[in-house]
């Protein structure tokens, strides 16, 4: 099985498919976010700070590395 790639600050991410089926994670779906922190000593080490397109509203989650996943190239 393959291992997960490491994260670090100032990539960008998605959330993955694990992350979509959880219910408190419904507003970051389709959304882009950035890695701020890492923080292995956490429960949930990614803070991740979720963009909206009118960049009006931002929210930082903790997160675990399951539900992210790194974003595609954009289209």
């Amino acid at each position: 099985m393959k291992r997960p790639v490491a994260m670090k600050v100032g990539d960008l991410v998605q959330l993955s498919a694990a992350g979509s089926k959880n219910r408190p994670n419904w507003s970051m779906e389709g959304k882009m976010g950035i890695i701020l922190a890492v923080n292995v000593a956490r429960k949930n080490p990614y803070q991740v700070q979720w963009l909206r397109e009118d960049s009006q509203y931002r929210t930082k989650w903790w997160m675990k590395r399951h539900e992210l996943k790194m974003l595609r190239s954009l289209k």
